[in-house]
């Protein structure tokens, strides 16, 4: 009875230790629609920026898979924007992290000719992957980096 008694303590144990080792895991489920409008009036944007649809946000990022995004884009004078994706699993949110980085390239790309002086923007931009979550966000410093580690981090 004490040998069985012991097992199921141990195992127990080994359980509480695993499920609470969450690594890039954010803690518990995200309001994106709300961590958005928190970025929209709390971080530094120049431009006016705007929700886009999903249609545009699949031109745009080449992501067409996430349960959950809100996206917005400000006038093109300025790279500044605001992608927030949930995913249905982390090999899903790793593929929209690769298209997200590349997002990023293509700005580059794009304003390396146009509007040069926007580029520390998109040098300082924050692209990560939290768990199922992705973001990216180009602002003008860096209050939407501590937004988003308060909110996913």
């Amino acid at each position: 009875m004490h040998n069985r008694i012991l097992t199921i303590l141990l195992s127990l144990t080994l359980l509480f230790t695993f499920t609470s080792c969450g690594g890039d895991e954010p803690a518990g489920e995200a309001d994106l629609e709300a961590l958005a409008e928190t970025l929209l009036a709390d971080a530094a944007f120049t431009d006016d920026l705007a929700r886009i649809d999903d249609d545009t946000v699949a031109m745009l990022y080449g992501i067409e898979d996430a349960v959950e995004q809100y996206v917005y884009i400000g006038s093109g004078a300025t790279p500044e924007e605001i992608a927030l994706f949930a995913f249905a699993d982390e090999a899903a949110a790793e593929a929209g992290f690769a298209l997200a980085q590349m997002r990023i390239a293509d700005q580059k790309d794009a304003f390396s000719d146009y509007n040069a002086w926007e580029m520390p923007k998109l040098d300082d931009a924050v692209v990560k992957q939290y768990g199922t979550y992705v973001v990216l966000c180009v602002s003008g410093d860096g209050r939407a980096e501590v937004i988003l580690e308060e909110t996913l981090g």
